[in-house]
């Protein structure tokens, strides 16, 4: 990897995949120790879980550690990364955090707790079925999934048939993905609930385990439909594309790097006869980009179907940078500012050309939690918003 820039960023995401146990214990274990040590002997003794509690916690985390070092050390030699952490660059704090993140992510797409959450994949698929009812013929649909995260959705979209290309511009999403869909091809037991002490029912909740698991590795989750469907190539229908989803997906006038691959995007264009956007439209720092961005990719008898929040993920970001107009004049933009209303995004999606074809009522709407412990006493709920677009 010839640019520094881009071997520090990836190198010090698998050093938080690597070094994350260190993390964790400087987080959750050597806080509780301070505070225990603090408590007069009358108090510790009113708490006499509290020390075999922190023991069972470390161990959770060095549950974890099996398991994120494995990844760091099977997929670092994917992306030409030699395979020597010593020699990776250093990982900040929202690295760690990301990676505290992720695994709550795999519970949502590969856990065996996060089918519940999964719903919202099913519902989605449910209606490219019926827009392409003949499963041998899928084979020739392009569906796109910008923002594919640990890509279950990828993978399921395959499963029905389909030539499904993700999209993801995470690093830390990216490496993760690639190991659930590559390499995974046996159980793990992962703790993602650690970091959460609040609204917690009980101390086994906290500490309890979740199972994940994927088919694809190998042709493991693909034998059966390849018996049943012998003119379909499910093993040659995936792919993936790392980077900006406006840069790789959108028209020229949205490229915000030189370096951009323009013939990857010039392939592109009208070349997907689906668009899936899950939990992805308010990632936008600007909705207009993304929305033009589905309609160059999007052929024009294809459809865009969305579920997801509203919650606009720049909303208090206060980072500020330059663009150029095409007048040639720069000016000062920022991340936060375009956090449309619901009225106003269906307005804007309409003055754009998009037609909806289905949308869910306020009554309709799917409620889900996203990534969380469903066994606290206080989750965040998301009421989603759903529709069905063409062009």
């Amino acid at each position: 990897m010839d640019d520094i820039e881009e071997y520090k960023a990836l190198t010090s995401v698998f050093s938080a995949y690597y070094h994350f146990h260190q993390w964790e214990y400087d987080q959750l274990i050597k806080p509780r120790g301070i505070k225990y040590n603090s408590l007069p002997p009358d108090e510790q003794r009113l708490l006499p879980w509290y020390t075999q509690h922190t023991e069972s916690l470390k161990q959770a985390i060095n549950t974890n550690k099996q398991f994120t070092q494995f990844v760091a050390l099977t997929i670092c030699k994917q992306f030409g990364i030699e395979e020597s952490p010593s020699s990776w660059y250093e990982a900040g704090h929202d690295d760690f955090d990301k990676v505290r993140s992720i695994l709550l992510q795999l519970k949502r797409e590969w856990g065996d707790e996060g089918e519940h959450e999964r719903l919202v994949f099913e519902r989605m698929i449910c209606e490219l079925n019926h827009k392409y009812p003949d499963f041998s013929a899928r084979q020739h649909v392009n569906v796109l999934l910008p923002g594919c995260g640990l890509g279950r959705l990828v993978f399921e979209v395959v499963r029905n048939g389909y030539r499904a290309q993700g999209n993801e511009f995470s690093y830390h999403m990216l490496i993760m993905a690639n190991f659930m869909l590559n390499f995974c091809s046996h159980p793990f037991q992962i703790h993602p609930y650690l970091h959460k002490f609040s609204n917690v029912c009980n101390r086994a909740d906290q500490l309890r385990s979740v199972v994940i698991l994927n088919h694809a590795g190998g042709t493991n989750g693909f034998e059966q439909l390849m018996l049943a469907h012998p003119d379909v190539p499910f093993m040659e229908l995936m792919s993936m594309a790392a980077g900006s989803f406006t840069d790789l997906y959108g028209p020229d006038s949205l490229t915000t790097n030189s370096t951009s691959p323009n013939e990857f995007r010039a392939t592109n264009k009208a070349h997907f006869e689906a668009v899936l956007t899950c939990f992805f439209l308010d990632t936008a720092s600007n909705i207009i980009e993304y929305l033009k961005t589905i309609a160059y990719c999007l052929k024009k008898s294809g459809i865009w179907i969305n579920l997801g929040p509203l919650l606009w993920h720049f909303e208090n970001d206060f980072n500020t940078s330059h663009i150029t107009l095409p007048s040639g004049e720069q000016v000062p933009t920022i991340m936060k500012g375009l956090e449309l209303s619901r009225a106003d995004l269906i307005q804007l999606i309409e003055d754009m050309g998009f037609q909806f074809e289905k949308m869910d009522t306020h009554e309709q709407r799917t409620v889900t939690i996203y990534a969380a412990d469903p066994r606290l006493l206080s989750n965040f709920t998301y009421h989603c918003e759903f529709w069905i677009c063409s062009q």
